[in-house]
């Protein structure tokens, strides 16, 4: 079932379930203010300071993989490129592999998994040639339509099985410039006309490859991945704050994968929920250290009290108490 005109609400991304940390040890004592989002480039600055949404794909590890790869090469890469060539690579991690199903999605692979599938790939896609964006809303009918990144995958592989009708036929043509690149519905329905059986991840990766052409981003074959998990309770506590503080003050993004329960506001919180996000760095806030945390949520504020929300750049804030509460797995790039 497409899921076009209405905007589906945000999906909570289940990853790997561990123990979550205990309360009562406390972090490190330092808050110099840092903010990475303000190193690199014009153009790496500016994406990092825009909202960005997952939309309907449940691709939060992936996408948290992107935006540290972006940092790591300093441009800002596509997420939808870097969440299918994930699942097309060998297995690097020795974990089976996730397939892309025309009815749901779902991402089960960590941080350190993604960015590891990446490196072996060897190449990532500029966010400038495909964008990352999980919905686009454009003109259509005298209106708008909304057209979300599971509504054009479900729609391709429709085209591909020859089961597209006029309104599938519109999420492909309108919606191929933001998920695959800029190609036309003729050459779409072409394409996949001769490979009705390919795998519908491969036909995307195909277009995109397409797309992408000579503006391939190199990603490098060594990249060494560092992953700290939370398995012993308080005696975690002053590990995690040392990597984070660390890694932040050496001009590093930290991925950060969690349980949001503990900033959500009830309505949104779902059992058995897991999430991943970026930390970009941290912010003395009335006397409280707090870090700032680049969500995929767009400019959503589903946050409690526990979570200053900043609608305009897409992120929020938490002490380190609750930093400390919630957090599951730390991933970076050394």
């Amino acid at each position: 079932m497409l899921l076009v005109e209405i905007k589906a609400s945000t999906v909570v991304c289940a990853i790997i379930a561990l123990i979550s940390f205990s309360s009562s040890s406390g972090l490190a004592a330092s808050c110099t203010e840092i903010d990475i989002r303000n190193q690199g480039s014009l153009e790496l600055r500016s994406y990092f300071k825009k909202p960005i949404d997952q939309s309907q794909i449940r691709w939060c590890g992936r996408y948290t993989a992107n935006e540290l790869l972006s940092q790591k090469v300093g441009r800002p890469l596509s997420a939808h490129y870097t969440g299918i060539l994930s699942l097309l690579q060998g297995n690097a991690t020795g974990k089976p592999f996730y397939r892309l199903k025309d009815q749901v999605l779902n991402d089960e692979e960590s941080v350190k998994r993604t960015l590891l599938n990446m490196a072996h790939a060897g190449r990532a896609c500029p966010a400038s040639v495909i964008s990352g964006q999980g919905e686009v809303s454009l003109p259509y009918a005298g209106g708008e339509l909304l057209i979300g990144n599971l509504d054009f995958f479900q729609s391709l592989h429709q085209l591909q099985q020859g089961k597209c009708g006029p309104f599938c036929q519109d999420i492909v043509r309108l919606g191929s410039p933001n998920f695959i690149g800029p190609l036309s519905l003729e050459s779409i329905t072409q394409f996949v006309g001769k490979y009705p059986n390919l795998p519908i991840e491969n036909v995307i990766i195909s277009f995109m490859d397409y797309s992408c052409k000579n503006n391939f981003v190199k990603i490098p074959g060594n990249l060494q991945v560092a992953t700290y998990r939370n398995l012993m309770g308080d005696l975690d506590a002053e590990p995690l704050a040392k990597i984070v503080d660390n890694v932040l003050e050496s001009g590093r993004m930290v991925g950060i994968s969690y349980i949001p329960d503990h900033i959500l506001k009830p309505a949104y919180i779902q059992e058995d929920g897991f999430h991943a996000s970026v930390i970009v760095g941290r912010k003395n806030v009335d006397g409280q250290c707090r870090y700032i945390i680049r969500n995929t949520w767009g400019d959503s504020c589903k946050y409690n009290s526990k979570a200053i929300c900043d609608s305009e750049t897409g992120s929020f804030m938490v002490t380190r108490e609750t930093l400390k509460k919630m957090s599951v797995v730390v991933d970076y790039i050394r």
